[in-house]
């Protein structure tokens, strides 16, 4: 199961719709998130703020505020046109890392959504991209693809 851990809390997506928020110690599940239409992928935590992005085999990444105790589903999404596999938040919490089952890795502004790609599309991945991750201070990014 993909697991992002904050502190106590953690949460888990993998073959399932819903992203599920647990406290370990306190009760097996105390928030469910509903609006996935298929599998979730991939999660991360916002490094200073209470979003959750999550990713699905539906094509979509959608934001959860995971403090609002009422509130079960995404209050922003983006629809993409094939299935996202991994997303990271930015250090700085202003982008959003990308990979799908496109060989183009996309970047998004979290206050808009809107989607920047590379110029160089010929340097990029030639197959899918299975994995995104920025790095600690946010200058480099890495990802892996099924290509060999």
């Amino acid at each position: 199961y993909p697991l992002v851990c904050l502190g106590q809390s953690q949460t888990s997506g993998q073959y399932q719709r819903r992203v599920h928020w647990r406290f370990p110690t306190l009760k097996p599940v105390i928030r469910t998130f509903y609006d996935h239409s298929s599998v979730v992928n991939d999660l991360d935590f916002h490094p200073t703020s209470t979003l959750l992005a999550s990713c699905s085999r539906d094509s979509t990444i959608k934001l959860f505020d995971h403090e609002k105790q009422l509130v079960k589903r995404s209050y922003k999404h983006v629809l993409e046109n094939t299935v996202v596999r991994s997303v990271n938040f930015h250090p700085s919490g202003d982008y959003i890392l990308a990979g799908s089952d496109q060989p183009y890795i996309r970047i998004y502004n979290v206050s808009t959504f809107q989607a920047y790609i590379s110029s160089n599309i010929h340097k990029q991945h030639t197959k899918a991209v299975t994995q995104v991750q920025y790095s600690n201070d946010g200058v480099f990014y890495v990802s892996c693809s099924l290509a060999r």
